[in-house]
């Protein structure tokens, strides 16, 4: 040891330079293989709040998208059926039409028309997605039409079939925002229909002109009121739509916060790999040459 006559102070210098570059060196490759600044939040301590912060945003907007994916499933369910109702009642007229003009028509020929059309309106108004009933108010675990077989009221708008309430369930698919989910199978339009149909099977078995007369002009108004609806359907849907661009939007904004907190710069990453590696080589390489410097190379 006489013979190595190293400066001390200036090996230890080079020997601390040494270790911090084989840190940056092991950060810099961790960098690069995860793509992430740090796996550790001590390592961002100063942005950590501002990254929790934007967490529970993309979070909170992951359940508003899912709430929203919920309500488009109800809104397209109950705007298929309001839709078929609607192609319900413009047949019943067509043959309500028909049959009032026909004086030679058959008693009771049409009447299985008619049924058939009627049970097709309940099946539509019971019209279900997962098990849980869309026309019924908030009493979504029963059917809410159910024909009264005791119904006499024949010529008249049926408003005794409906099983639900006059609750209406909303999601609430943004701050401060809530879409309604529900619509009744009570309203006066699916009145009229029902009403129209069970007239005018009876006006067709019976043979009943009043009854017939009066079963289509309930049809006949019904359609203006169903057209409501879809279009009142319509309008939740393009608000659930404009809401639901909003939330993608926020999405890759609050991902893009995300990524400038915890993503690495790669390219920059790999620039000072490379430095730090040439910089490591040459001090390993200065550090070798002291370690074998005697007391001739010193004087």
């Amino acid at each position: 040891m006489l013979n190595r006559i190293g400066d001390f102070a200036q090996s230890q210098r080079i020997t601390a330079e040494l270790l911090q570059t084989q840190t940056r060196t092991r950060i810099a490759q961790a960098q690069i293989s995860s793509g992430k600044v740090s796996d550790r939040f001590q390592d961002i301590a100063a942005d950590v709040e501002r990254l929790i912060d934007v967490k529970l945003m993309i979070q909170q907007n992951q359940q508003f998208q899912d709430n929203i994916t919920f309500t488009d499933k109800n809104l397209i369910a109950m705007e298929s059926a309001v839709s078929g109702l609607f192609d319900v009642a413009t047949r019943a007229q067509n043959l309500a039409i028909q049959r009032i003009n026909d004086p030679n028509t058959t008693p009771g020929l049409i009447a299985p028309e008619f049924e058939n059309l009627l049970d097709q309106a309940v099946a539509y108004l019971n019209d279900d997605i997962g098990g849980r009933y869309m026309f019924g108010g908030s009493q979504t675990a029963r059917k809410p039409v159910e024909l009264d077989p005791a119904f006499t009221a024949f010529g008249t708008a049926d408003a005794t079939y409906y099983q639900g309430d006059d609750l209406v369930l909303s999601t609430r698919v943004d701050i401060g925002v809530e879409i309604t989910t529900t619509m009744s199978a009570d309203l006066e339009g699916f009145q009229e229909v029902i009403g129209g149909l069970r007239g005018l099977i009876n006006g067709d078995l019976l043979d009943d002109d009043v009854v017939l007369e009066n079963s289509l002009g309930l049809i006949h108004d019904s359609l203006g009121k169903i057209a409501d609806y879809q279009a009142e359907l319509g309008i939740r849907q393009t608000q659930l739509d404009r809401v639901d661009q909003g939330h993608i939007d926020a999405e890759i904004y609050l991902e893009n916060r995300v990524s400038e907190i915890e993503d690495v710069d790669i390219t920059e990453a790999i620039t000072r790999l490379a430095q730090d590696q040439i910089i490591l080589e040459s001090a390993m390489a200065t550090v070798a040459r002291m370690r074998q410097l005697n007391l001739v190379d010193y004087l």
